[in-house]
């Protein structure tokens, strides 16, 4: 039995990972910003896994004091992690900064996962085999990365943002494993889940952007459900053909090769770096 501790677990691949991990016997922490919302995710899987053990934070990645809060909580109520799922991410229409002054896809995307992640380094460095599983997209292999201008204040793009924001979860996954070291016992994974059907993009696009967004959809096949993008998620946190694998690109539960970009050293310690600089950690 595993902590497996998931954000974004309220709806799509986060909730179809939560109910399938939970009904493995795993104890599973929701992260999220709406309590009665997982609340009643919680109540959804303890009726289809009678006794499972499903607990909730309350989490607002956008926010660094509610990033930090949570963390606290966290680090005050369980003695290890065993599973940290950084999950949750959103497309945002259009530029805005949250009230740490970052682009919002920005700060959820990765700065609040960022953040999260190092703040509970202690838990997972207490479980024999902790597992940290950095969901990305292959929206990333198309991304640039500039300090410059890294909120494209000069010409903001919601895809264009978003995929940078992926970028920055795969070039993190790798930096991480570097800063552990050889000796850690914490395995570092990015992944995409694939194309799932869940309106996700279409949904925060607006104009002529979500006119493009949808006519590229239907050229798409159709996609996948969110329990089948959930697979990968599952397979990296409870399998034990992952044992001791780490700093890999999975997909369809085979790891695969990321972006040119993502593996530049240089360009993830300047990330690296830069990001700490604004969470203040």
């Amino acid at each position: 039995m595993k902590t497996i501790l998931i954000t974004g677990a309220t709806a799509g691949i986060g909730k179809a990972a939560a109910f399938a991990l939970a009904k493995l016997g795993h104890i599973i922490v929701l992260l999220g910003r709406n309590l009665s919302k997982m609340e009643q995710v919680r109540t959804e899987i303890q009726e289809e896994a009678i006794g499972a053990i499903i607990h909730t934070v309350v989490i607002d990645l956008a926010s660094m004091t509610s990033v930090k809060k949570a963390a606290n909580q966290i680090l005050r109520d369980y003695a290890q992690i065993d599973v940290l799922v950084n999950n949750a991410g959103l497309m945002y229409p259009k530029l805005e900064l949250t009230e740490d002054g970052f682009e919002t896809q920005f700060a959820v995307n990765h700065l609040g996962h960022f953040a999260l992640t190092l703040e509970l380094l202690p838990l997972l460095k207490i479980a024999p085999s902790a597992r940290i599983i950095n969901v990305s997209s292959d929206m990333h292999y198309k991304a640039t990365l500039d300090f410059d201008d890294p909120y494209m204040k000069k010409g903001y793009r919601a895809d264009k943002m978003y995929r940078r924001t992926k970028l920055c979860n795969v070039l993190f996954t790798y930096e991480l494993v570097r800063k552990l070291g050889e000796e850690s016992s914490i395995a570092v994974n990015a992944l995409h889940p694939g194309g799932v059907e869940t309106g996700f993009g279409g949904r925060y696009l607006t104009g002529k952007e979500k006119v493009a967004w949808e006519a590229a959809r239907l050229l798409r096949k159709k996609g996948i459900s969110p329990e089948e993008g959930a697979t990968t998620i599952i397979y990296l946190a409870h399998s034990p053909l992952v044992e001791g694998k780490t700093g890999l690109y999975y997909y369809e539960c085979k790891a695969k090769k990321s972006s040119d970009l993502s593996y530049d050293e240089g360009l993830a310690k300047q990330l690296w770096d830069w990001s700490l600089e604004r969470v203040q950690l």
